[in-house]
């Protein structure tokens, strides 16, 4: 009888997944493949430290968040792993400016935006934390912290793959809206684990394709989260509303 019970729960779960991915799927986000965030900006300037007295780009990170209801720590926290506060960082793999967004993603917000305008601080902070909100709604059923964890999961390797990994959590009765059972899942969407995949999937191999770079964005994710906590507690929000925006 236990064993029937856990079939029908890993069951419910998969059949729940995949009405979601159902879903999401028709987003725009989902179907470009975005290339990952190396999170080794080039630039010729040097590490920026940041402090409360002040902060790079205060105002424009502020008030844009504020518009996308976003807590603003969250963006400086995002903004220091991939560029450490240089504007003119650029990737090996084409991100730019201090969001490093790929001018895919900045297509998907704004198909007008030149790239000079992406890689001005103005436009690339409006872009990057656009589509930074975009994935915050992908999520938005998860608990708050499993939202901001999955979202910037997203971020770094694009939305594709989180579904993949969520699919792929609820197919072993793990609950896909929940930041630990995705990262635990990641790295079995590498191609070694082919055989798992044809079990899973009708073409023998995830949606978005196989993915072997789940260290990198667990380590992104858990970089990003260590400095909003360290700035959780540096920068104090005055109003009352909730812990996503000031």
């Amino acid at each position: 009888m236990e064993q029937k019970h856990q079939v029908l729960i890993r069951f419910t779960a998969l059949i729940l997944i995949l009405v979601f991915i159902s879903v999401i799927m028709v987003s725009p986000f989902s179907t470009k493949k975005v290339p990952k965030s190396d999170n080794l900006a080039l630039s010729s300037g040097n590490n920026v430290t940041i402090t409360a007295t002040n902060p790079p780009y205060h105002s424009l990170i502020r008030e844009t968040a504020k518009k996308f209801n976003i807590d603003y720590r969250l963006i400086y926290s995002i903004i220091k792993v991939e560029s450490r506060f240089q504007s003119d960082a650029v990737s090996g793999h084409g991100a730019t400016g201090l969001m490093q967004v790929m001018p895919v993603a900045s297509a998907d917000i704004n198909e007008d935006m030149t790239d000079e305008e992406l890689s001005l601080p103005e436009g690339n902070i409006n872009t990057g934390i656009n589509y930074f909100a975009s994935m915050m709604d992908l999520f938005k059923n998860a608990g708050s912290d499993d939202q901001i964890r999955l979202a910037l999961a997203a971020y770094n390797a694009g939305p594709g793959r989180i579904y993949d990994a969520m699919e792929l959590a609820a197919y072993i009765g793990e609950n896909p809206m929940k930041w630990p059972a995705v990262r635990n899942v990641l790295p079995f969407l590498s191609k070694r684990y082919y055989s798992l995949h044809k079990s899973i999937w009708t073409d023998g191999k995830p949606r978005s394709g196989y993915f072997g770079n789940s260290r990198e964005t667990v380590a992104y994710v858990d970089n990003v989260m260590k400095y909003y906590s360290q700035y959780c507690g540096e920068f104090r929000v005055t109003s009352n509303r909730s812990k996503l925006a000031e």
